[in-house]
């Protein structure tokens, strides 16, 4: 029996801003303060507050991707090479990126 091809299964990985931006706001909700909370409201809070963290980086983080700004990674890659190549590069509009970005670096027409 021939049937359609199966598609790929989808790779489900978590946000590294997602998981900052919610451990932050998680370890806030530790803070002191002057309102006592018994360890029931504390853990509902710490949870919220990750999520609503999680949920805020994820967000940003696809807003970044959909907008095409600049990876950090390829930036650095960029920057750390010898200022000659950077304005070779630059010049040329051939940069050698994994990603395709160019960091901002647009050739000069």
């Amino acid at each position: 029996m021939t049937g359609a091809p199966a598609k790929p299964r989808r790779r489900l990985r978590a946000s590294p801003l997602g998981l900052y931006l919610g451990g932050l706001i998680c370890a806030l909700t530790f803070t002191p303060s002057l309102i006592p909370r018994p360890w029931e409201a504390q853990g509902a809070l710490a949870g919220l507050g990750f999520a609503l963290g999680y949920g805020g980086g994820v967000l940003i983080a696809r807003l970044w991707a959909w907008l095409e700004l600049p990876v950090a990674s390829v930036c650095i890659e960029f920057h750390r090479q010898p200022v000659a190549k950077q304005q070779r590069q630059a010049r040329t509009g051939h940069l050698n990126t994994s990603r395709g970005t160019t960091c901002g670096h647009r050739s000069e027409g």
